[in-house]
């Protein structure tokens, strides 16, 4: 929020809405094994051995991503900027 003027309050809460809505909607969160909060939600009340399973392909997942990232950055092929 901090790189925004704002012209008026409704212009503020219209992007405070779209971001609550993206933050709880699709941003992947990793306390919640890389799953948004309302599919987390819906796991937790629905089919959940299909869930977990999908859970567990997604963290899986998000463990390569790392270890490849990781190995990138210990051979120089990737580089951060700081």
């Amino acid at each position: 929020m901090n790189a925004y003027l704002f012209d008026s309050l409704d212009r503020v809460r219209e992007i405070t809405e779209n971001w609550m809505r993206s933050y709880n909607e699709w941003r992947p969160h990793s306390s919640l094994g890389g799953l948004p909060p309302t599919v987390y939600r819906e796991m937790l009340t629905a089919d959940v051995p299909y869930y977990y399973e999908l859970l567990k392909k997604k963290q899986e997942k998000l463990k390569e991503q790392k270890k490849d990232l990781m190995q990138k950055l210990l051979t120089g092929e990737v580089r951060v900027k700081i």
